[in-house]
């Protein structure tokens, strides 16, 4: 079979339950979105969740007029951690159709369960990992935990951040290579390619550290 028909044979074979699967938790999400926005929300203004002093340096450190002008935190008080609802919405819905999974027997519920070793426990610990992250950054931009770090730009520094990613990347690229036996790239519409063990770790890094630099 040629490579241009594999996606053309993969949408064929799609049934109505891959459709579910594919809508329903998406579908969910934006629904317990909505609902918890409003309590967060709340909380953000009680709290006073936003940057609370405008960026006036460069990262070199030179001053920069034009960005805190521009910016004017002192004045607009826009909440941070909004995040807190995407993710929040993404655990809560994981979580219930796990349940559903344990508490009712049958196919449906079963292929409803999106907890799976092979195919999701690292992405939802990778996305875990980036909310903390997020969290702490947000926490010491609007001065909560401003003692932690004293970046210019605000939160935690780039250094860090990037620290911090590759040592995501080199958790999941371990795991990937030791745990989930990977050492195939797939390029779409061109093939296969073997990645040699000991560059399976390192191509990962690589690829997360460009994904977030970018």
């Amino acid at each position: 079979m040629n490579t241009l028909d594999t996606p053309l044979t993969f949408v064929l074979e799609v049934t109505r339950l891959d459709v579910i699967k594919l809508l329903l938790p998406a579908t969910l999400g934006f629904f317990v979105g909505i609902l918890i926005t409003p309590l967060i929300t709340h909380y953000m203004f009680k709290y006073k969740w936003w940057k609370k002093k405008s960026v006036d340096q460069s990262v070199d450190g030179r001053a920069a007029p034009l960005t805190k002008k521009l910016h004017n935190d002192e004045q607009r008080k826009v909440p941070r951690m909004g995040g807190l609802v995407v993710w929040l919405s993404v655990f809560i819905v994981t979580a219930a159709l796990w349940l559903v999974s344990v508490i009712i027997e049958g196919e449906t519920a079963q292929a409803l369960n999106i907890v799976s070793r092979n195919q999701t426990w690292m992405v939802l610990v990778t996305f875990l990992f980036g909310t903390i992250i997020g969290f702490v950054d947000d926490l010491i931009v609007t001065g909560n935990l401003q003692s932690l770090s004293k970046y210019s730009g605000g939160g935690l520094s780039v250094k860090s951040r990037l620290t911090l990613v590759a040592i995501l990347g080199l958790v999941v690229g371990w795991w990937m290579y030791a745990r989930q036996d990977l050492t195939l790239i797939q390029v779409p519409y061109v093939g296969n390619f073997e990645v040699a063990i000991w560059l399976m770790v390192p191509f990962t890094m690589f690829v997360m550290m460009s994904m977030y630099a970018g």
